[in-house]
């Protein structure tokens, strides 16, 4: 008899955690459902996103609070329903999630995310609103850049709201005192040109790629070290 309560007690657990999963899963939106979803009635739409993010493009109705500063974030969400739907999306999906688990754990009951954040939303041509125009730059155009900005070019795929992005400028300030006119670094603004971003299939920014006579020769995405770029650099000048 003992063992059968055992077993019957692991058979309950097992449909517990696997209903939890299932939870978990269906929290996490496609970009398709999220938009068809936040379309009803009564929801409320989070932006997780810095002031900055939030300022180059973001999804209409949205409400705004900076998961990175915890006390505004906080302060913020206290305006917001608990008890009516909450979408949240960010850039990639990465802080969205840890703010819907946030929402969820004090008393909002109803808290989704997008899956693939912005960068999902963008690659699937879904509209933004309040986003500063820029001529989105062509293939062409950027082979053309890549070929004619010297014999040496480093590529920076960044944005000014990106804290990676941020964190490397001192790194690509020190290269270009070192290697001066040896080395063209051209900076592409990832939030606004997305197009390229698409079409190239990059990865979360920042993203460095380093080209010799238009010859891709060198490719890195996140946080790079000096020395790994003048690794690079260095026998190709």
């Amino acid at each position: 008899m003992k063992t059968y309560k055992l077993l019957i007690l692991s058979l309950l657990v097992g449909i517990f955690m696997s209903c939890q999963a299932q939870n978990k899963s269906n929290e996490a939106l496609s970009v398709d459902a999220f938009q068809q979803q936040i379309q009803q009635p009564g929801v409320q739409v989070l932006d997780v996103r810095t002031a900055g993010e939030f300022a180059n493009g973001h999804i209409e109705h949205a409400l705004q609070a900076d998961w990175l500063i915890p006390a505004q974030f906080q302060e913020r969400v206290k305006s917001i329903d608990k008890d009516k739907p909450v979408y949240v999306y960010c850039l990639s999906g990465v802080r969205s999630a840890a703010a819907a688990d946030w929402l969820r754990n004090h008393g909002y009951a109803h808290v989704y995310h997008l899956a693939g954040g912005i960068q999902a939303w963008n690659q699937a041509g879904k509209p933004l609103v309040g986003e500063a125009k820029e001529a989105q730059i062509t293939m062409q155009q950027y082979q053309s850049m890549v070929q004619q900005g010297g014999s040496v070019v480093l590529v920076d795929f960044g944005a000014d709201w990106c804290p990676p992005c941020r964190k490397m400028q001192p790194v690509l300030d020190a290269l270009k005192e070192k290697y001066g006119s040896k080395l063209n670094i051209i900076r592409i603004d990832a939030g606004q040109q997305a197009e390229i971003m698409k079409q190239m299939n990059l990865p979360a920014i920042p993203v460095f790629i380093l080209y010799k006579n238009g010859k891709e020769v060198f490719r890195k995405n996140g946080i790079v070290a000096q020395s790994d770029f003048e690794t690079a650099i260095q026998p190709n000048l």
